[in-house]
């Protein structure tokens, strides 16, 4: 058995940091595109603004991880705050711990210890080595947004390591507080998760495993004012990490996130067994924009229609089709017996030759496999269903 305490201490494998922007001068300056390292650079280009990814574990909470304040001084960090206890790192001792400065009434609020807030959202990027890569991600409204996005997908698709996401940059017009408390506007690019699967997808693979689609509860507002940077980071530090920022004169004076190692790193986030399913296609999955679903299907019942040749489709290849949408032959089997009403080995060319239609029509796209396995296990069930109550 391993000591909780060493196992609370374990951490994943770490390739890298993708930055959300560059340094100009002493300034740092937020870019349209991720700031990627040579591994994922010789995939996707220099300046990608879109990556293929699979999440590493399940829950939200476990994904966007480190979640709170931290205070910087210069490259170094000084204090970390849960909104709760703020801890003051002291290099020569025991750290100090006194409660949060933050009032607890009010969401929107500045920190007036300067504190600013991080995050961390952990990815496997599509053909790269298998590893975690880390972005960090600052600004309030940011990270929630980034959490209510995690948290739809959680409630609609189930646990996040069972599907291929994206992550972009997004242009958009941000509004935030000058140093004199007016409110002005400038361009932002927060990054965004988005899913490869459309509603009817998602409906099919839910109604498959006997679940609702669930959505979260709404935000209590929108259009806030927010009183974070343009990547919800500060401006002013010039020792600062390659977050991104605004180095224009208008733009606040606040301290934030640096690129340097941090004083202590955050153990993995979970110890949730699923976390050892982090990339199972991930090698199939290219740097090239998701495939489009696949069409509903409204195949011919003959024969010549179905099959790209006069030749007779064997069976043996239904079988095939069906491993790889993930279709073992056992459950196969049960399904075209209870859904077409004959075995296999006594069907007719004509059904056996609209299978391989089937099938040939989504093999092209994972999301296409996925959503004609649970096709077939929706049509098993409603066979089985039929049977039963006869």
């Amino acid at each position: 058995m391993i000591p909780d305490r060493i196992e609370r201490r374990m951490r994943p494998t770490r390739l890298g940091m993708i930055g959300l922007g560059v340094t100009v001068g002493d300034h740092p300056k937020e870019v349209e595109y991720f700031v990627v390292g040579e591994e994922i650079a010789k995939v996707y280009g220099d300046t990608p603004t879109r990556l293929p990814v699979r999440f590493p574990w399940p829950e939200p909470e476990q994904v966007l991880h480190s979640v709170g304040y931290v205070l910087r001084k210069g490259r170094s960090v000084v204090g970390r705050c849960d909104g709760r206890q703020f801890i003051e790192i002291r290099a020569e001792g025991k750290d100090l711990v006194r409660p949060c400065q933050l009032p607890a009434d009010d969401d929107y609020a500045q920190c007036p210890l300067k504190c600013r807030p991080s995050a961390r959202l952990s990815v496997v990027v599509a053909k790269t080595p298998l590893g975690i890569w880390e972005v960090r991600v600052g600004g309030a409204q940011r990270i929630a947004d980034l959490l209510g996005q995690l948290r739809l997908y959680r409630a609609a698709v189930g646990p996040l390591t069972q599907f291929p996401f994206e992550i972009e940059r997004v242009e958009v017009q941000e509004q935030y507080f000058k140093a004199g408390g007016e409110v002005a506007w400038r361009k932002g690019y927060p990054i965004r998760v988005r899913s490869p699967y459309t509603v009817e997808e998602v409906a099919a693979i839910q109604e498959a495993r006997g679940l609702p689609v669930a959505l979260p509860p709404a935000p209590h507002e929108e259009n806030i004012l927010d009183e974070e940077e343009p990547n919800g980071e500060p401006t002013r530090e010039p020792d600062r990490a390659m977050d991104g920022g605004d180095t224009s004169p208008s733009a606040p004076q606040r301290t934030g996130e640096s690129g340097a190692p941090v004083a202590r790193e955050a153990p993995i986030p979970g110890r949730d067994g699923e976390a050892r399913d982090v990339a199972s296609d991930v090698a199939r999955r290219g740097s090239e924009d998701p495939e489009p679903p696949a069409a509903p299907l409204k195949l011919p019942r003959e024969a010549k229609s179905a099959a790209p040749t006069d030749a007779p489709v064997d069976v043996s290849m239904c079988y095939k089709y069906a491993a790889e949408c993930g279709v073992g032959a056992d459950l196969y089997e049960r399904y075209f017996e209870a859904h077409h009403g004959v075995r296999t080995s006594d069907a007719p060319d004509a059904l056996v030759a609209r299978e391989a239609a089937e099938f040939r029509a989504v093999l092209g796209s994972e999301s296409g496999r996925l959503t004609h396995k649970s096709i077939l296990i929706r049509r098993l069930n409603e066979a089985l269903k039929k049977g039963a109550r006869r």
